[in-house]
């Protein structure tokens, strides 16, 4: 989701939409002022995955809510951006997840027709975005229930990304 769904709706700080945009870039900056003093972490079995699908030639790209500022600076603490043929974060978007806008113009970075295409996701929100992209899901037990994964739209839950692999991608399509 996007700040200017976040901070009116699920924080309920403010309806002002003034309000909401400095709330919104407040949020951000104190979310970067954590990342560089406490840096930011990866999940357990991610950068495997992702030399994996490189070395298979799978192009991978993100498809975030996130700014681009907090996405770079991501990448330059783990050194993961070269994992990737580029990114589509806020910025680029004009509707937040469950809209499929941020996955569709994903999908169109790596030249890809959304069938094609598989998004890791770990909100209900995400899965919603990319089942009506059109696109297999695979939903990541991170603080969401697997019960809530699935009624959401997701093809297959997976308690962490050591269970990635390129056999379960296979599977999505081939079963």
């Amino acid at each position: 989701e996007k700040n200017d769904f976040i901070i009116p709706k699920i924080l309920q700080w403010s309806q002002d939409q003034r309000e909401i945009e400095e709330w919104g870039k407040r949020k951000e900056e104190l979310y970067r002022k954590l990342g560089e003093s406490i840096g930011i972490s990866i999940l357990d079995g991610i950068k495997n995955f992702l030399n994996t699908l490189h070395n298979n030639k799978i192009p991978c790209v993100i498809g975030t809510s996130t700014e681009r500022k907090n996405l770079d600076l991501a990448f330059s603490q783990l050194n993961i951006g070269h994992f990737f043929e580029g990114a589509i974060c806020s910025d680029d978007v004009s509707k937040g997840k469950p809209n499929p806008e941020v996955f569709l113009k994903a999908a169109q970075k790596i030249k890809q027709k959304p069938e094609d295409c598989v998004v890791l996701e770990d909100s209900t929100g995400g899965i919603e975005a990319a089942k009506a992209g059109g696109m297999k899901a695979v939903g990541l037990l991170t603080t969401q229930k697997e019960s809530e994964l699935i009624a959401c739209g997701a093809d297959c839950v997976i308690p962490n990304p050591k269970a990635l692999n390129i056999s379960l991608l296979h599977s999505l399509f081939f079963n």
